[in-house]
């Protein structure tokens, strides 16, 4: 090997070390965070793979192994077991009760999935159809609503809220994921969570949105970085109503969510 070609190399390396080892340390130092904020505070974010760095995947394990029992696509399809661990595995060890509201049914794959993964919570499913009498699963209270109307998704947040978990797997328009963020953000309970699901189409037409359309809900969730760091330029901006207690935006590949009244304050 030429003496160039040679410290060529080492540079490379060097700089490869540079970047690649920081990276490694931060994402096991912000686990070691993670895992000292619950002597302090009710969240917890479960580890997750990080780029570079091998991490236990024991909960997203358990995740997968439950959604496919019951054939629901968050993990055969979405792969969402990589990301609602973080979120979701403290509510399985809370002692205080835990309330969910899913927005769409189906065929009850997903309630089936959350009656096991959270088997002590008060679970709330809506959906503008019928369900059959086989379909409906036990211990699972159901709404039949349309979630494009404001009034509906209020008259659920009064009969069964607030809840600490909101996911929309529902119609998946940009009016309909709208109007619930709308009507049910202020249904959340301090440190829960809003959760929003299948949001590639939020990029396609059909479904009232589009890339770079100024109907898309992916610019709410855009903007509502800005909402979390409002105090450093306009205290009183906003996006939508209740906004104010968003502490947190976390977005995936198809999916975001919204943490309110969270660790950090604004």
């Amino acid at each position: 090997m030429s003496s160039c070609f040679k410290n060529a190399a080492q540079r490379f390396l060097m700089v490869a070390t540079f970047w690649v080892v920081p990276f490694c340390a931060l994402t096991r130092a912000q686990q070691d965070h993670q895992i000292a904020d619950t002597k302090h505070t009710t969240r917890r974010h479960s580890p997750v793979h990080g780029q570079g760095c091998s991490v236990n995947d024991v909960e997203a394990k358990e995740f997968e192994r439950i959604g496919k029992m019951h054939g629901t696509d968050k993990v055969s399809l979405h792969q969402y077991q990589y990301i609602y661990p973080r979120f979701l595995n403290r509510f399985r060890r809370s002692v205080a009760p835990v309330r969910m509201l899913e927005i769409g049914y189906f065929e009850g794959s997903s309630m089936k999935l959350w009656r096991q993964y959270l088997p002590k919570a008060h679970i709330s499913a809506m959906d503008i159809k019928d369900i059959p009498p086989e379909q409906l699963v036990p211990h699972i209270t159901y709404h039949r609503a349309d979630q494009t109307s404001p009034d509906a998704n209020k008259a659920i947040c009064e009969a069964d809220g607030p809840f600490d978990i909101i996911i929309d797997d529902g119609a998946h328009t940009m009016v309909s994921i709208r109007t619930s963020l709308q009507v049910l953000l202020s249904c959340v309970k301090k440190g829960g969570y809003f959760i929003v699901e299948d949001l590639h189409t939020a990029y396609w037409e059909r479904y009232g949105g589009g890339h770079k359309s100024p109907e898309t809900v992916m610019n709410i969730f855009k903007d509502m970085m800005d909402v979390v760091n409002r105090r450093h330029f306009n205290s009183s901006y906003s996006v939508i109503p209740g906004d104010d207690r968003v502490t947190g935006v976390f977005c995936f590949k198809s999916l975001c969510v919204l943490e309110l009244d969270g660790f950090h304050s604004n």
